[in-house]
């Protein structure tokens, strides 16, 4: 008997063979997801994944299960009779009344920049501003915390109290009466970007990324109480369990005691120290962490993941150094010395969730939601340096002979390295929308959103001009041994070989993709190619080619790799061709079939292996039923549909009479699935299905 789940890597996404050869293996050991919010409604757990959407389990079961959401939702609520849901692919909110097993959208292309409840009443931040729906979202009252400036930036609410920040004012508001009426709040020594507002036991808590504060009543003003926790901690969240109050940080989980004004980790078995909130449930609490859930009991110190059946982490960069192979991922590096072992956890000191590091003769490099880090012992244990940006993430780091780089959220900063003192680029790129920053031979190149896509400085970052060939928007920057490419508006891929000063094509061709990614093999005939269309609403494939001196068109050689529902290729490294590829929320994936070249592997391609459209799919987008006519007797075959997670949805034994095949389509979410034609263990023809709800 076949295992599908298996077969599943060589169907979806558009296959066209299956070579015996051919083949991409998980590297075994990256566990864990990306979660940002959890929730209980009706004894069903609900957790946020950015990429992938929201997933649910019964407090009884063990296994997640994806929810049925049309977009991936990020942030989800419970008004106790209703689930709501929104996330960066959603133009519109989207609700559930039967326990998340389906959801619809209301509103007219809301853009919703925040959501909460409090005492069952939904409120929302729609083009910032602040709407109260008590009916589960049938109806909407508009609230004005100011009435002077109507803008909402920000909302937190518990049970009994509601709090909302607002654009260009120094203030918080704070209302007890569902938002009919709102108190002012001065913010008089917090600092920092606040994250929570939190009531607990009549003493006001404020988390930001400078920590945790007191509001202090007599002096109308904020108290930094956080000396107990790590310095560059960032205050997530606050919760309350067994103990009392507890907060989420970007280096654990701590609980205060109020007696000694303390907080205290309570950190045993956690596996990432990037924790994002909270909530109770029964005897236990469970955590949202950048590697996936994680649960303790009451009666424990003891912390146990809880991500069975998730999604693998996401993969932000893949490196070597020797002979040992590093993944990088959201609080935690992986490191293999043999892939048939998998991959193994990196112990460190001092490290937290990272979005890039450089390695050089004398230092590991990294940014980080704990700023700028510097490890002098290949990355065993790692010092912050940031003064001049205490409390702020980093993103993206570049090192020159003189000079560090740092990308933050909004802007460019710079430091000599013989001084760390952080100061922004003075000019229009240190407050620009920075998307990457890189150097070559001491010149900086900043990917900039917005204003232009590519600049330039050879003056250490004093002055930047924009480079033309950048194109209208952030292009892909990679650089590989001094030499620069760049990706233009996405069709093709531009190198320089003289630091910028002049540009021609590498590879040319390529359209209607968002190129993310790249790499060279070491004798640079061969380039690896990533990325894919991102786009809100669009349902389409994601790229993954090679090129070589044999076949500059290209061949595409994503097939195998599993589907997110937004895909695209985060990472691609080549490892004397030994390829990598980290598909947006499903770990890292590697092939070593490549060695041969690729013309080789073309023609080993047998015939019966490749796709004979023998099959037709209507009507396509399909609503309550679609139809699979083939255009012969296949007999003994099957017919396999795949959901875009991929779960085998139905399975139909063939026989030889068969030609129109209905299949119910009615209890389908809407998205994209796959049809798959199989006979003795070949697969002969694949059709992507739309299904809609009309």
């Amino acid at each position: 008997m076949f295992n599908y789940k298996l077969i599943l890597f060589s169907v979806l996404l558009f296959l066209k063979a299956i070579s015996a050869s051919a083949q991409w293996q998980p590297c075994e050991g990256i566990v864990g997801a990306n979660i940002r919010d959890v929730i209980i409604h009706d004894s069903i757990i609900f957790i946020g994944n950015p990429g992938n959407g929201i997933f649910m389990r019964d407090v009884s079961d063990t296994s997640w299960e994806p929810s049925c959401v049309p977009y991936p939702g990020q942030t989800v609520r419970s008004t106790g009779r209703a689930l709501f849901c929104y996330g960066p692919m959603a133009f519109n909110l989207l609700r559930s009344l039967d326990n998340g097993n389906s959801w619809h959208e209301f509103g007219d292309y809301w853009e919703i920049m925040g959501m909460d409840v409090c005492d069952s009443c939904l409120y929302i931040i729609d083009y910032q501003t602040l709407k109260r729906s008590c009916d589960d979202g049938e109806s909407w009252t508009v609230l004005y915390p100011s009435p002077t400036n109507l803008v909402t930036k920000k909302i937190y609410a518990q049970q009994d109290v509601l709090f909302c920040t607002l654009n260009n004012v120094d203030s918080i508001y704070q209302s007890s009466d569902l938002g009919d009426s709102w108190t002012r709040l001065p913010i008089t020594g917090l600092s920092g970007t606040v994250n929570d507002i939190y009531l607990n036991e009549s003493v006001l808590w404020a988390g930001s990324s400078t920590g945790a504060f007191i509001f202090n009543e007599q002096a109308d003003d904020w108290i930094l109480t956080s000396d107990s926790i790590p310095g560059g901690t960032t205050i997530n969240s606050f919760c309350e369990d067994e103990a009392g109050l507890a907060s989420c940080t970007s280096t654990g989980y701590y609980r205060y005691n109020e007696e000694d004004s303390i907080w205290y980790a309570v950190n045993s078995g956690l596996e990432s120290k990037s924790l994002y909130v909270a909530c109770n449930i029964g005897s236990s609490v469970i955590v949202a962490t950048a590697s996936g859930p994680f649960i303790r009991q009451f009666d424990s110190l003891f912390w146990e993941s809880d991500y069975n059946t998730l999604y693998q982490r996401d993969i932000n960069q893949v490196f070597k150094v020797g002979e040992r192979i590093y993944a990088l991922s959201s609080g935690r590096i992986y490191f293999s010395d043999d892939l048939s072992e998998g991959f193994q956890t990196f112990e460190t000191q001092g490290f937290c969730s990272s979005g890039k590091i450089i390695i050089t003769d004398t230092a590991w490099y990294a940014a980080s939601a704990c700023g700028f880090l510097i490890s002098l012992d290949s990355g065993m244990t790692w010092t912050p340096y940031t003064t001049g940006m205490e409390g702020i993430a980093v993103y993206d780091v570049a090192v020159a002979d003189s000079f560090y780089y740092a990308r933050v959220y909004v802007g460019l900063y710079r430091t000599r390295n013989d001084s760390i003192l952080w100061e922004r680029v003075p000019n229009n790129i240190g407050t620009a929308n920075v998307w990457g920053v890189n150097t070559v031979n001491n010149v900086v190149f900043a990917r900039v959103y917005g204003i232009t896509g590519l600049y330039r400085s050879i003056d250490n970052g004093t002055t930047f001009t924009s480079v033309p060939e950048g194109g209208s928007y952030a292009p892909g920057l990679f650089v590989k041994d001094g030499v620069i490419f760049i990706i233009k508006d996405g069709f093709g891929l531009l190198y320089s070989t003289d630091e910028g000063e002049s540009w021609q094509t590498w590879v040319s061709g390529l359209t209607n993709t968002m190129l993310i990614c790249m790499d060279l093999s070491n004798s640079t005939d061969t380039t690896l190619v990533g990325g894919g269309d991102i786009g809100p609403g669009a349902l389409v494939d994601y790229i993954l080619r090679i090129y070589t001196t044999g076949n500059p068109y290209g061949e595409d050689i994503r097939d195998g790799l599993p589907l997110s529902t937004y895909p695209y290729i985060r990472v691609v490294f080549d490892d004397n061709g030994r390829i990598f590829a980290a598909p947006s929320g499903n770990g890292l994936w590697y092939r070593d079939d490549f060695m041969v070249g690729i013309n080789e592997i073309d023609n080993d391609l047998t015939s019966q292996s490749r796709s004979q459209n023998l099959m037709h799919v209507f009507p396509n987008p399909a609503g309550e039923q679609f139809i699979v006519q083939l255009k012969e007797n296949i007999q003994s075959g099957n017919l396999i549909v795949f959901d875009p997670l991929g779960k085998v949805i139905r399975k139909i034994s063939l026989s030889q009479d068969d030609l129109n095949i209905q299949i119910d389509a009615s209890t389908l979410c809407q998205g994209v699935y796959y049809v798959v034609l199989l006979k003795e263990g070949y697969i002969f023809d694949t059709k992507k299905l739309i299904k809609v709800n009309y």
